[in-house]
């Protein structure tokens, strides 16, 4: 999603962005890099903030991940992935 608004030919509604601002009258030298250097800060801040945010509201639980995934065969877990201490 950050990414596909960082560049203006990587969605549709970049381009129909442009093309309304042309019909109302604004005119842009050079539309490729405006657009990249306007939305540089607001698509890397997403880019960061959005797995922060995601790692607060859902924890990885790396017992639950291995389980699920059956990459180990979990038999005895320590204490300290149980609290989430160490």
């Amino acid at each position: 999603m950050h990414s596909s608004a960082l560049f203006l030919t990587a969605a549709a509604q970049n381009l129909l962005c442009m093309k309304l601002a042309s019909e109302l009258g604004v005119v842009i030298a050079s539309p490729w890099v405006t657009w990249f250097t306007a939305a540089l800060v607001p698509a890397l801040v997403g880019l960061t903030v959005t797995p922060l945010i995601m790692y607060k509201a859902r924890p990885l639980n790396l017992v639950y991940l291995l389980r699920v995934t059956g990459l180990g065969c979990v038999t005895e877990v320590p204490d300290a992935l149980h609290t989430g201490e160490g």
